[in-house]
């Protein structure tokens, strides 16, 4: 089998009839129900707040095994993997190097002139990924720490003070935070957090991890490593495995024709399979501005296309979003 030439169905399956002799309508229903599932995760973490942070554990599993039971009942072959961990890093790389450049530039005009925010270098130390996201409303009598986009914030929900120390080299500036008392400080305000108290232990983010007093806690650079870890294996990968792993390819069994570009073509399989990706995005925020995924998933099925496998779109998947989380950090 030739894995370039996409999806091959197997030649018993040929004789059948409706959906498994039909790559289109088998599309888009496993499309369809996988939207009614993402949906139905999404639902449940509003329902019961403790689900929130699987939520995107349970998508990616979803989208990880979706092209493998649709093989199975459906009854076709996935494609074999053509291209190489070394060939998608270096096609990935070279890509960046020249599409981020632009972005950031393109992001900053955009930014500056048409949204009207202020730029302002910001480090790139900041506070652990743990912090991140409020925690749902529960009964915790223990004092909780988290930071959303632009503030720290404590609530001390505990029955003793806080003592809570600013970690700063010219002005180490100290406050005492009552019982059931709550402070919020700039995100950038400081570059770490002394906190201690007679309390055994702090609740940290979202999803409450403990963590023992006193708590020190100096921003640094290594939430960026976490950060491209997480969009590499719980969205990249799982995506990319279903939008150009999967879709894509059960598309171009329909449509062959298209525009070649740089030795790859790019043709109505790629602009469809990217615009359900678009679509998808709708279900977790369903906001119009979501829909301009569409532009960067061209270039993912151009690369899928390309290379001959998904790792180069995962490379540059991960990355783009990543990119954009560092450089939206400088506007306000």
């Amino acid at each position: 089998m030739d894995a370039g030439q996409g999806v091959h169905i197997s030649p018993h399956c040929k004789k059948k009839t409706g959906l498994r002799n039909n790559p289109l309508g088998e599309v888009a229903t496993v499309y369809l129900v996988i939207l009614v599932i993402s949906a139905g995760i999404i639902l449940l973490g509003h329902v019961y707040p403790p689900a929130k942070a699987h939520e995107g554990l349970l998508l990616a599993v979803l989208f990880i095994y979706s092209p493998w039971l649709a093989s199975r009942f459906f009854q076709f072959t996935l494609p074999e993997r053509k291209g190489t961990l070394l060939r998608g890093a270096r096609v990935a790389t070279l890509v960046m190097a020249i599409v981020f450049p632009l972005f950031a530039l393109g992001n900053h005009v955009y930014q500056t002139r048409i949204a009207k925010q202020d730029f302002e270098y910001r480090s790139m130390s900041d506070w652990p990924l743990a912090w991140n996201d409020r925690p749902a409303e529960q009964d915790i009598d223990d004092p909780v720490v988290w930071v959303d986009s632009n503030q720290v914030n404590i609530s001390n929900l505990g029955k003793s003070p806080l003592n809570i120390q600013w970690l700063e080299d010219r002005n180490k500036h100290k406050t005492v935070l009552a019982p059931r008392a709550k402070m919020s400080l700039g995100r950038y305000q400081t570059d770490g957090l002394r906190i201690d108290g007679a309390a055994e232990q702090i609740l940290l983010g979202r999803n409450l991890e403990p963590a023992g007093l006193p708590l020190r806690q100096e921003k640094n650079p290594g939430w960026l490593f976490w950060l491209l870890a997480i969009h590499l294996i719980v969205v990249a990968i799982p995506e990319e495995l279903f939008y150009r792993g999967y879709i894509q390819q059960r598309l171009n069994e329909v449509f062959r024709g298209g525009i070649e570009i740089f030795g790859a073509r790019l043709g109505t399989s790629i602009f469809l399979s990217s615009a359900l990706f678009a679509l998808g995005h709708l279900i977790s925020i369903p906001a119009p501005y979501r829909l301009a995924v569409f532009f960067p998933s061209l270039l993912f099925g151009w690369l899928r296309e390309k290379t001959g496998s998904i790792i180069a779109p995962v490379i540059l998947h991960a990355s783009s979003n990543v990119l954009l989380l560092c450089l939206m950090r400088h506007y306000h």
